[in-house]
């Protein structure tokens, strides 16, 4: 039923429906089912004008949407045209490329292939030099050795005549060295006579030079060194050295003078790192800084001074040796020393104090080997004129316990004045100059 409905409602053009209807309602119905079935086709007429009313809507609507699908077909299709064109440079590019790499790829085969050749050659080349290497070692070994058995033949026979004549010069030799041997005999017989007058003449001559060089050494070397330590102090010794050395660093050059068993080169050595020589007249002071390895040279300090380069020295001390030297020698000594010391060295010096009458009277003249007492303002001008500068003077050694007059005395004035006129400052000066 619903199918034959749907068919005469959409498929039946409308005249034909109603030459159906009146025909069928002819023979079929009677007036009010023509009525009803009037009523039924108005109903579908309304219908059908809606329907084809909708379908014309549709049909403007889907014409709208076909012309944007044309347009919008008309831009892909453009774009997809310019990226096949896009598309089409690029592969004709990489296909260029492609082209000139598979050439390059052919000349580089075609090169492989000559190396492969040369290479091939070259192997061919090399086999045959080791062959003949081979053959050419083998031939120069046996040549060299032929050579090597005529070369020794002939040596052996130059040295066979070269000993001959060895053996001749020796020969001739032992001869002429024992009439030599017997000449040179008799002249060192003639000389050792001639040796012993002129010594036994020479010692007549210095007995009366040793008997006055000996006249102000009452003592020996070694009873003088006995003598000498009754007074050295050795409990503030390094203390004392410390003060005296003060400025000395490592690997500073120290040369001390009078240098005597070593006591400051020692102290300088071991304390202060520095790099020490000593020079001392004595032969049994000397021996005692050997025993301890040290640098030291048994000399006349003049002498030593005149045979060392210039400029070698940042510091020279002279401790307690100025008055044992002659006025003279020791000017002499000083300007050596000034030649010795490198520029900024320094020189440093201690010796009694000859101002104060305690240390002239009970000190200065206990030891016979003191010359002429040094005044300190005369020791400290002599230095000045040869050159050094910013000299220091200063007195060093205290007044001795028990003898302070400012403690024993009532009036502290009167011990000062009896203390200036009896120690003048303390029992040795201090001097030290700068080149």
């Amino acid at each position: 039923m619903s199918f034959i409905y749907k068919f005469f409602v959409f498929f039946i053009p409308v005249k034909t429906k109603e030459k159906l209807i009146n025909y069928f309602s002819a023979l079929l119905f009677n007036q009010q089912q023509k009525v009803w079935i009037e009523d039924v086709l108005k109903v579908l007429d309304q219908k059908s004008e809606r329907l084809s009313s909708q379908l014309i809507q549709a049909k403007a609507y889907y014409e709208t949407q076909f012309e944007l699908l044309t347009l919008n077909h008309a831009a892909l299709e453009g774009k997809l045209l310019s990226k096949i064109n896009n598309q089409k440079q690029i592969i004709d590019y990489f296909e260029g490329e492609l082209s000139k790499v598979i050439q390059a790829n052919k000349q580089l085969t075609d090169e492989f292939s000559v190396v492969a050749q040369l290479i091939q050659k070259q192997e061919a080349l090399s086999i045959n030099l080791k062959k003949e290497l081979v053959d050419l070692k083998q031939q120069n070994n046996a040549n060299i050795k032929n050579e090597l058995n005529k070369l020794i033949e002939r040596q052996v026979l130059n040295l066979n005549e070269e000993l001959e004549k060895i053996k001749e010069f020796n020969n001739n030799l032992t001869e002429g060295l024992d009439t030599f041997r017997k000449q040179q005999e008799r002249e060192i017989q003639t000389f050792f006579q001639a040796q012993n007058v002129l010594m036994s003449n020479m010692e007549k001559n210095l007995i009366g030079r040793i008997d006055h060089i000996e006249d102000d050494r009452i003592l020996s070397d070694s009873e003088y060194r006995n003598w000498e330590l009754q007074f050295e102090s050795k409990s503030n010794q390094n203390d004392y050295f410390e003060n005296l050395l003060s400025n000395v660093e490592s690997k500073d050059v120290v040369l001390d003078i009078g240098c005597g068993v070593g006591k400051l080169l020692e102290f300088a050595k071991s304390t202060k790192g520095a790099d020490v020589k000593g020079v001392d007249i004595s032969p049994n002071a000397i021996s005692q800084c050997q025993d301890k390895g040290l640098d030291v040279v048994c000399d006349d300090a003049l002498v030593f001074l005149k045979n060392e380069e210039e400029n070698v020295y940042d510091y020279v001390t002279l401790i307690h040796i100025v008055e044992h030297i002659q006025p003279v020698e020791l000017r002499k000594i000083l300007n050596k020393v000034y030649d010795v010391l490198k520029p900024n060295g320094k020189i440093i010096i201690e010796t009694p104090n000859t101002q104060s009458i305690f240390t002239l009277s009970r000190y200065y003249y206990m030891d016979s080997t003191h010359k002429r007492p040094k005044h300190p303002s005369l020791l400290k001008f002599v230095i000045e004129q040869i050159g050094f500068e910013d000299v220091k003077f200063d007195y060093s050694g205290d007044i001795p316990q028990g003898l302070d007059f400012m403690e024993n005395n009532n009036t502290e004035a009167h011990g000062k004045l009896l203390n200036d006129l009896f120690y003048s400052g303390g029992g040795n000066i201090y001097i030290e100059g700068r080149k």
